[in-house]
């Protein structure tokens, strides 16, 4: 998606982010269906590829986290958000947006509060994002606050 969005230059995800994401996957080598029937496989990787039965060895998850992260993850937020990020800002969104789809992203309150430089009611507004198939979520609920903790978390000096 090109080389900076809106004139800023390309982030990519803190190691923070990294953890936060792959702490709330978690990483499995067989395909299993996940809460809403769809096959998952590694850290959380889905696609017309993943069906039952098929294992993938550690390496094959972890070159494909790097592909769903910048895919995913790094690439809709450095697409859609036109102000400026912490690193701690920008990965939090990353775990975010990896979570609930940048298609659900572009059209979130939070992205158009963000937009409108209006960052301390971004987190509330994520928070909102708490369901799997129409029931508050504890996970979902626990990630949401990960992520909102590492958004409000100030880099050191």
């Amino acid at each position: 998606m090109g080389d900076s969005h809106v004139g800023f230059p390309v982030m990519k995800c803190n190691q923070a982010g990294i953890a936060l994401i792959q702490s709330f996957e978690g990483c499995k080598l067989t395909s299993y269906p996940d809460q809403n029937g769809i096959f998952t496989i590694g850290w959380g990787h889905t696609g017309p590829e993943v069906v039952e039965g098929i294992v993938w060895t550690q390496d094959m998850a972890d070159s494909q986290f790097l592909i769903d992260l910048k895919q995913r993850g790094e690439d809709p937020v450095n697409a859609m958000v036109t102000v400026p990020l912490t690193d701690n800002q920008f990965s939090a969104l990353c775990s975010f947006v990896y979570n609930i789809g940048s298609g659900r992203f572009k059209g979130s309150s939070a992205l158009h509060l963000l937009n409108n430089s209006d960052y301390d009611d971004v987190p509330d507004h994520m928070k909102l994002w708490d369901e799997a198939g129409g029931k508050v979520d504890d996970g979902l609920v626990r990630r949401r606050q990960a992520e909102v903790d590492l958004f409000n978390t100030q880099e050191a000096a």
